[in-house]
């Protein structure tokens, strides 16, 4: 596109959730990323219910159990791989290890950060409890960021400098965002990996 001239204002990304890419005090890869449905999970969800209690553990999160969030994704890892523990300096979310890559500057986006079951709904930052349990180091990551805020540039071939922005980088979150919903009667039904209904709430419902 900017070889043929055409103006871009913007770039934005967004992904599924909760699959992260870790990173060495240089940036650089450490390891592969593992798709969310690998199996190295399995069980990792009830003994997280069971040690920690469901209904705490949905008070901090607000988020549904499902066995592959990120929670039990690190639990997994740093149970099956500690090797890998001492080169990790960050954890990133894919779109924000795209947004990474293109630009040399990290972000952790929160829409997509709350689909790690390990973002507290009161803070708006990690957990520090579930955090303990997954057994990754906080340090790992960045207070959590609201979509809308420059990351950084991308300097494309011609030199031109592109904004790359913070959007709501959880798929469902963005098709949720661009909905048309209209009053408080209104719903939405998001079709991708799976379909998800819902309406809008100026509050969080996580009792």
């Amino acid at each position: 596109m900017c070889e043929e001239g055409i103006r871009i204002d913007s770039i934005g990304i967004d992904t599924w959730g909760v699959d992260f890419v870790l990173l060495d005090q240089q940036g650089q890869r450490v390891g592969l990323p593992v798709a969310y449905r690998d199996s190295r999970t399995n069980g990792l969800m009830a003994q997280a219910q069971q040690q920690l209690g469901k209904r705490d553990i949905y008070q901090r999160s607000g988020i549904q159990f499902l066995p592959f969030n990120t929670l039990y994704q690190l639990r997994a890892l740093t149970e099956q791989q500690p090797e890998l523990i001492p080169h990790i300096a960050h954890a990133l979310l894919m779109p924000d290890y795209f947004s990474y890559r293109l630009t040399g500057k990290m972000n952790w986006e929160y829409t997509n950060a709350t689909t790690t079951q390990l973002v507290n709904i009161n803070s708006d930052d990690w957990d520090e409890s579930l955090l303990a349990w997954s057994g990754a180091n906080k340090a790992w990551f960045g207070r959590p960021t609201h979509p809308g805020n420059v990351i950084g540039h991308w300097i494309c071939p011609q030199g031109n400098e592109i904004p790359v922005v913070a959007v709501a980088s959880h798929d469902t979150a963005s098709a949720v965002i661009a909905s048309p919903l209209n009053g408080s009667r209104a719903a939405y039904l998001s079709s991708g990996t799976w379909s998800l209904m819902g309406f809008e709430k100026p509050d969080a419902i996580y009792q």
